[in-house]
């Protein structure tokens, strides 16, 4: 009886293999819009084939043949249809995902208080319409878009004010043919600093020495604002100081995470830090 099931295993093996041979090929556009995309595999499908694909890509089954694709980012990307049981890679199809693609010089790591310019240019796009930009940002209150430039609007400069913090930069096409997903990306800005206070964990006095909050061009005394507040945003102390090394005790505080607000006066910049106090 096991010779039996093991000549079956071989027998499906090598059918598999020349229905594979044969050639299931993926068929759809190379290009996928907004709206989505369907992708197909010849009829009927070989017992085993599962489909796959880049990470700026849904897949939703259809049926058993067919898939339906839709962007999540814009760029090139893949689909494939692979064979679990033999573990091979059956077909594959390059597509590009039609949008806006928006980069940066520094990358997901902004600097606070620096400007930084951003650029946003199309993939994908099937129309001749000419294309506009529309910038924002998702925390307006601490980034600004202060200028705009490009024929096309395509390059934004902004500031950020607020460090610890993440923040979405979108670019929205506007044309009047074109099909394309907006441009978004997260980045996240730094003071790229030493963390100034310590001891981290802390489960009586920490200190904050604020002469670590000059830059490397600016070792000049600077006047700051300092909040420490619990997790639930309540503020329970709050001193401020030219610089130097500034005491708190966090003897009679909870233990919990804390979030020490920096507040740089003549940048108006504020620098986050997370304390732990753990008694």
């Amino acid at each position: 009886m096991k010779s039996i099931r093991i000549i079956s295993l071989l027998i499906f093996l090598v059918y598999c293999q020349l229905t594979i041979a044969q050639g299931p090929v993926i068929t759809g556009p190379t290009i996928i819009p907004p709206g989505g995309a369907t992708y197909q595999q010849p009829a009927p499908p070989l017992m085993g084939n599962v489909w796959e694909c880049s990470p700026n890509i849904s897949l939703t089954t259809v049926s058993n043949t067919e898939v339906f694709a839709t962007g999540i980012s814009a760029g090139d990307g893949y689909i494939i249809l692979k064979n679990e049981a033999l573990g091979i890679e059956i077909d594959r199809i390059n597509v590009t995902v039609a949008g806006i693609i928006i980069t940066n010089p520094s990358g997901r790591d902004v600097q606070v208080g620096k400007p930084e310019v951003f650029s946003a240019y199309d993939v994908g796009n099937q129309s001749t319409s000419r294309i506009t930009y529309l910038w924002s940002v998702n925390l307006p209150s601490y980034a600004t878009i202060i200028s705009t430039s490009g024929i096309n609007n395509e390059e934004a400069t902004i500031i950020f004010s607020l460090s610890g913090m993440s923040y979405t930069v979108t670019a929205e096409p506007l044309c009047k043919y074109c099909d394309l997903l907006s441009g978004s990306k997260v980045v996240s800005a730094n003071k790229l600093l030493l963390s100034p206070s310590y001891p981290n964990p802390t489960s009586d006095v920490f200190y904050v020495d604020l002469d670590k909050m000059s830059d490397e061009q600016n070792k000049t005394s600077k006047s700051f604002d300092i909040s420490l507040f619990d997790s639930s945003g309540n503020r329970v102390c709050n001193e401020r100081s030219i610089g130097g090394r500034v005491e708190f005790n966090a003897s009679n505080y909870p233990n919990g995470i804390y979030f020490l607000h920096i507040y740089d006066v003549e940048s108006k910049t504020t620098d986050i830090q997370k304390i732990v106090v753990k008694h």
